[in-house]
């Protein structure tokens, strides 16, 4: 809700424009979120809508039937193997068109050093 809140204030004030600069009526507006958490994922996800965007989601344990249910276009990653990121977005491009806005909201851990700290 603090994102939905957030874009109606911006949108009053005009300050909030999702069109890429070099949008054309005849362009697709594809956003792709990657990692739907529960806590900003709903909130990107209806202001890209409202905004026109057709909606692609990422995870490695997409809910499809859900993501479809929801109006979305749902996509398997994972984040850890590249072949994986790439197949995500050659997917996303030929059915919906080439994202005009990525967001990455999945995580990766990954220990930068290994001690035996003993």
């Amino acid at each position: 809700m603090f994102f939905e809140r957030l874009a109606q204030n911006l949108s009053d004030y005009h300050l909030l424009n999702f069109r890429p600069a070099n949008f054309t009526m005849s362009s697709e507006l594809v956003a792709f979120l990657i990692g739907p958490s529960q806590s900003i994922g709903p909130d990107l996800i209806s202001i890209w809508k409202q905004n026109g965007y057709r909606v692609a989601v990422g995870s490695r344990s997409i809910d499809e039937e859900k993501e479809r249910k929801e109006g979305n276009f749902p996509v398997k990653i994972d984040v850890t193997d590249s072949n994986s990121i790439v197949a995500a977005f050659e997917t996303v491009t030929r059915e919906l068109g080439p994202p005009t806005i990525v967001a990455y909201n999945g995580e990766i851990y990954q220990p930068l050093v290994q001690c035996d700290c003993s």
